[in-house]
């Protein structure tokens, strides 16, 4: 069969270790979170057996992660890493110095 590996999620309140949700788990609880429906991620997820402390933190994370506004980089176009990255891991340049941008490694 082609199992998908299970996504790390955020640390588990209860009992402080990582907990793994699959992916297209991850994915739907994703969907929801996109749609507004943050308390059916929560039941989504305690549908898979996790509790409700780690479900609520799981969510919680999510929506902040998603919240987050997605910037560019300038010469590749991938995804920075926050709104004030002034490096890409990607394409490796670098402008923290706007006289003198250049190309790291």
């Amino acid at each position: 069969m082609n199992e998908e590996k299970p996504q790390p999620s955020p640390i588990a309140a209860e009992n402080s270790e990582r907990v793994r949700i699959p992916k297209d788990v991850a994915a739907e609880v994703d969907r929801l979170i996109r749609e507004g429906l943050a308390i059916s991620a929560i039941k989504q997820l305690r549908a898979t057996g996790l509790g409700l402390a780690s479900s609520k933190v799981y969510v919680d994370s999510r929506i902040e992660r998603l919240a987050r506004p997605k910037v560019s980089c300038p010469y590749c176009g991938k995804n920075l890493k926050s709104a004030k990255a002034k490096q890409c891991f990607e394409c490796c340049m670098d402008w923290h110095d706007p006289k003198n941008i250049c190309r790291l490694g």
